[in-house]
């Protein structure tokens, strides 16, 4: 998915069958609200956790 161009409006979270997998989760819909996208857990291109 993260090679799709389209994939630049969607957020990306792996690792969710963690407990920071979760949080990432969680923080990610949140930032969701004001700004698309991101890759985010473990090995997301963005950082473990959405920041700001």
């Amino acid at each position: 998915m993260r090679a799709d161009p389209t994939a630049a409006s969607v957020a990306t979270v792996d690792g969710i069958d963690t407990p920071a997998g979760r949080i990432a989760t969680v923080l990610t819909l949140q930032k969701a609200l004001s700004a698309p996208g991101g890759a985010f857990g473990a090995s997301g291109a963005d950082g473990p956790l959405p920041l700001g």
